[in-house]
């Protein structure tokens, strides 16, 4: 999960959305103010994701926004392969913002909350660094590379790359991570020591 909310591309979007902006034609005035517009989109998918956890659960948030992040990924991808084309920027725009919502939402609401819900008290301190450590690790991965990226790829592929990521992001998710939301810490270290599935133990666990 650490890994994933990196890898779906949110920071190489936030890092270098003026860029980004420059290369579809738009103005650099337009693109740094589009920047602070960014930053409120994630203010508003914090907030949004805060509530939304407890109110449908962990699981369920991302299977809802996650779907929505990559088809958004998708989209911009799509955009910067209409050269010339006039939507092309109202498309941009919206995908951006579509894709911040979303990811901020679905992913970077519940990945500093799910880590320490599901892991055992026996490890919780320094298994809960750990995740943050991977946090931030690949985030400069994703910072020293996206740029790379572009030049090799394309704009349209690096966007469609992290599309893809969303999608493994969410098979990943729907395969393996169990809803926490309402679980007391004890009855999700007992199925985490039960064998089988940590998700299908919960899941059954009254």
């Amino acid at each position: 999960m650490a890994a994933f909310s990196q890898l779906t591309g949110i920071n190489a979007i936030v890092y270098y959305a003026p860029t980004i902006l420059s290369d579809a034609g738009f103005g650099e005035s337009v693109a740094l103010v589009t920047g602070i517009g960014i930053g409120a989109m994630l203010v508003v998918a914090g907030i949004t994701g805060a509530i939304a956890v407890d109110a449908i659960g962990r699981r369920r948030t991302m299977l809802w926004f996650m779907p929505l992040s990559g088809l958004a990924m998708a989209v911009l991808g799509l955009a910067f392969l209409m050269n010339g084309s006039p939507a092309q920027h109202w498309i941009v725009i919206t995908a951006l913002f579509v894709y911040i919502l979303c990811n901020g939402i679905g992913m970077q609401s519940v990945v500093w909350l799910i880590a320490p819900e599901i892991l055992p008290l026996g490890v919780r301190g320094p298994a809960t660094s750990l995740a943050t450590l991977s946090v931030w690790g690949f985030d400069l991965l994703i910072a020293v590379t996206a740029l790379s990226t572009i030049n090799a790829v394309g704009r349209a592929g690096t966007f469609f790359l992290y599309a893809a990521l969303n999608v493994l992001c969410i098979v990943f998710v729907a395969l393996k991570v169990p809803e926490t939301r309402n679980r007391p810490l004890e009855d999700i270290e007992r199925a985490l020591r039960a064998p089988g599935s940590l998700r299908r133990n919960l899941a059954t666990t009254p």
